[in-house]
């Protein structure tokens, strides 16, 4: 009979947790498992908006660049032809004196293109002393702040099984080793024995090793500061305790010191309690095991409290997972973080055609590198267009750094967004929030150690971080196909741009070479068309590809992989409007799409755009704000502190006097 009168058609099976009809509205228990959903889904909103206002910052830099030039390590000889670039920079092409400063300075201009108001520290070829100083200076000057260690050491041994680093005597005539171990406490390290902030990019064969002794070295330091937190804390007999002292019940030995289970207790709550003397440390959620683990020992606070109760989005979330990159493990680090180039038997890549520092290639110019490893490898390519590494020297913009109006500005920003996507979607999202949400530059290098793990990858090579990225994952996601496409788009343009300069008229054969059609514009003034501005066509690919997701009844995925896209779209003033409109149109969805929105950070910009919000944004932004307030009630406190109510009591008055002008109904008769 049902199917008689839905005529023929079955009807669409309800959520469980909603009333299966009109009488049930009434059923106490339907009504406490709908309170409950919204409760859960409230508090996984208001965690993931709270994580965004934790903000570090990075404040001092060490470069340490052992080099050595004209002298190659006993462990590692480089016969020719071997790779000789350091920086872009051939350090053949003059004496070594000076090849060595104009590498450390190139070193520092590239960093100071992610971070240019850090305080930098150059270090050419250092002794142990100079390393010494200059390392506890910057903890000094920078207090409890993140420091960043670069250490490239390709000019000196590789560092040994016990984790040693090497450095030079004052008349450079022999190695010295520097143990992790003074580095961790040249660095900084708290009473505890934790790490601070502070992140290691290691560019030498064998890196895994340096992180190895480091973990085993800050194990003990934490088990040693323990023994001397036990030691100097007064602890009361078992006749003397009160009944309700924490400590009461536990077991002790005769001469009252208590057992494990109550140092491990006393230690706790020394952690807890002591937080005027120290931050909070993420131990609770340092990376590593599952994405099941992250979900429930991480504390977007920074503390080990427990996570919200597992709705939906976290369940698919989870099962999308699997392989490194969650919480709970890697306790011994503290917030010490690592970028190593290789495993730690691993000797790093001496291609003649590709950089000798590759991997600083591309954690600090990473668009360049991405197409000087796309050229040399790419045999194919090279032999049908005629591609060469020299082409990247013309990319227009090259010198502009992140201006979008360029085609070198394009380029950076379509890879921003697609190394944002795939950390999104196989990161969990606590370690997301954690890498890419907090500090600028730490969002920058691991964003590029993305691009360097599919880069070193293709040489056989498995670079190492901390917190542990899932690598296999990451290599073979599905969007490096679309960064495919777009650097053989530009390279095309390139091509075209190049060929211009010389040939303002640009040959019949020349053009079906590069599928251009007769009378085509190339990019910087050539062809019959007066000349266009050459762009990519990246973003509009992307915006239609959510168009698709939206008209779609039933997606595969529960909210679209391109959000990390449509955040980046939102600092365009070009792209703003369209950004905002799909983003409104995501939020009518559904709840858990809304809360992906929030996971993904673009809530910080959503508030920035009430101050002056254009005239065709006002009703997307009003429809945006009215699904996240009825998510999630706290962030009206966020509204009235910043002084955005004005945007809503002018939308009020707005349409308040559209209803007094329109014309009243007229009456029946």
């Amino acid at each position: 009979m049902a199917d008689e009168k839905s005529g023929g058609r079955k009807r669409p099976r309800k959520p469980e947790c909603f009333p299966s009809s009109s009488d049930d509205w009434f059923n106490e228990d339907a009504l406490d498992e709908m309170q409950k959903l919204q409760s859960r889904r409230e508090a996984e909103a208001t965690n993931y908006r709270l994580a965004g206002k934790c903000r570090t910052m990075t404040v001092g830099t060490a470069l340490v660049t052992c080099l050595n030039i004209g002298i190659d390590p006993p462990d590692q000889p480089k016969a020719p032809p071997c790779a000789k670039l350091h920086c872009w920079f051939d350090p053949s092409s003059c004496i070594p004196g000076e090849a060595l400063k104009r590498i450390g300075e190139r070193l520092q201009a590239q960093y100071e293109f992610w971070h240019p108001r850090s305080r930098y520290k150059l270090l050419l070829d250092p002794t142990v002393s100079q390393l010494h100083s200059h390392l506890t200076e910057l903890r000094r000057l920078g207090d409890k702040k993140r420091l960043l260690i670069h250490y490239n050491g390709h000019g000196v041994p590789r560092p040994s099984v016990n984790g040693e680093l090497w450095c030079f005597n004052k008349s450079y005539t022999k190695y010295i080793p520097v143990s992790v171990y003074e580095v961790q406490s040249w660095v900084g390290v708290d009473k505890f024995g934790y790490s601070l902030p502070s992140l290691y990019v290691l560019d030498c064969s064998n890196a895994e090793r340096v992180i190895d002794s480091f973990r085993s070295f800050a194990s003990k330091r934490q088990k040693h500061a323990a023994m001397q937190l036990d030691r100097h804390q007064h602890v009361p007999q078992p006749h003397q305790r009160h009944h309700n002292h924490p400590l009461g019940g536990a077991e002790h030995t005769e001469s009252g010191r208590p057992r494990a289970a109550t140092v491990d207790l006393m230690y706790q709550q020394a952690l807890r309690g002591i937080a005027a003397d120290i931050k909070h440390h993420p131990h609770n959620g340092a990376a590593g095991g599952s994405h099941r683990s992250t979900r429930s020992t991480y504390d977007e606070k920074g503390g080990g409290g427990p996570s919200p109760t597992p709705t939906p989005t976290t369940t698919h979330r989870r099962r999308r997972g699997g392989g490194g990159g969650g919480g709970g493990g890697d306790r011994e680090f503290g917030e010490a973080m690592f970028l190593a180039a290789c495993s730690s038997h691993e000797t790093l890549s001496n291609h003649k055609d590709l950089p000798a520092d590759l991997f600083t290639c591309c954690l600090t110019t990473p668009v360049k590198a991405a197409l000087w490893h796309m050229i040399t490898t790419n045999h194919a390519s090279r032999r049908m267009y005629g591609w060469s590494t020299r082409l990247i020297e013309a990319i227009p913009g090259l010198d502009h750094g992140h201006h979008r109006g360029t085609l070198f500005g394009e380029l950076h920003w379509a890879l921003v967004s697609i190394l944002e996507t795939i950390a999104y979607d196989t990161l969990p999202h606590p370690l997301f929030s954690k890498l890419f949400r907090r500090d600028s530059v730490v969002a920058a290098l691991f964003r590029n150690f993305i691009l360097a793990t599919r880069v070193l990858g293709s040489l056989d090579l498995h670079p190492a971080s901390v917190p542990p990225l899932p690598h296999f994952r990451i290599r073979h996601h599905r969007a490096w196909k679309s960064w495919d496409a777009v650097m053989h788009d530009a390279m095309h343009q390139i091509s075209a741009y190049a060929h211009a300069r010389h040939h303002p008229q640009p040959s019949l054969r020349y053009l079906s070479s590069n599928g251009l059609r007769p009378g085509a514009a190339t990019p910087g003034g050539g062809g019959a068309s007066g000349g266009r501005e050459a762009s990519l066509s990246f973003f509009d690919d992307q915006v239609t590809a959510v168009r698709v997701w939206l008209r779609n009844p039933r997606p595969r995925r529960p909210w679209p992989i391109e959000l990390p896209v449509l955040m980046q779209l939102m600092l365009s003033a070009k792209h703003r409007g369209m950004a905002v409109a799909l983003l409104a149109r995501l939020c009518e969805r559904g709840a858990d799409t809304c809360i992906e929105i929030i996971k993904v950070g673009i809530y910080p910009y959503l508030l920035k755009l009430l101050h002056r919000p254009a005239e065709g944004l006002c009703r997307p932004l009003t429809t945006i704000w009215c699904h996240i307030i009825a998510l999630d009630t706290s962030c009206r406190r966020d509204l009235v502190e910043a002084k955005h109510i004005a945007f809503f009591v002018a939308r009020a008055r707005a349409l308040h006097r559209k209803l007094v002008a329109a014309p009243a109904p007229a009456s029946p008769r």
